[in-house]
């Protein structure tokens, strides 16, 4: 699959909502990485205006296949504090509880980055507000160190697969610090 970028997916209103309402790092319900790296992983404390721009990415996004996780498992907002990097990896191949096979992976960014691109198969995406990237799941990728804080909304594309078997976790090709 080649990396789609998706500019200007959202209306802007509902992307600066998004953001305003987007918690600080300190927030209690973070999930917190090894590499600093922050994620929602509780769709019920998602702030509405969070959740109302990830199903406005839903909607907005036409799929070839399958479906997007409103659930959230594994998706829904992430934040990498300035000073963090992600390591090269894949992502996990199926959902941990359900017959779902995991086909892609989108990334929003709420605002321009400074730092923290992210590197999809030697392809470095600078982040831009309003932009979603959508790649495979089993595409390596990586996010160079961000200079200040990287907000990104996520959702993960999944399809109904009986037997499905793979990994339920990303796979690191590098040990992140």
């Amino acid at each position: 699959m080649k990396v789609q970028v998706l500019e200007n997916v959202l209306p802007d209103h509902v992307r600066r909502s998004a953001l305003a309402a987007f918690p600080l790092p300190a927030w209690e319900h973070w999930h917190k990485y090894q590499n600093g790296k922050l994620a929602s992983v509780d769709q019920c404390r998602v702030p509405p205006a969070c959740r109302i721009a990830l199903e406005q990415l839903a909607v907005n996004i036409p799929l070839e296949q399958g479906f997007f996780d409103l659930s959230l498992h594994g998706a829904g907002m992430h934040l990498m504090p300035a000073g963090t990097h992600l390591g090269e990896h894949k992502d996990a191949t199926h959902h941990p509880r359900l017959n779902w096979k995991r086909l892609e992976s989108l990334v929003y960014f709420l605002e321009d980055g400074e730092g923290g691109e992210l590197i999809v198969e030697g392809q470095a995406i600078v982040p831009r507000k309003n932009t979603a990237v959508i790649f495979a799941a089993n595409q390596s990728h990586s996010v160079t160190m961000t200079l200040r804080d990287r907000k990104t909304l996520s959702l993960f594309v999944f399809d109904h697969d009986e037997g499905v078997k793979g990994t339920t976790t990303a796979t690191f090709t590098e040990v992140t610090t």
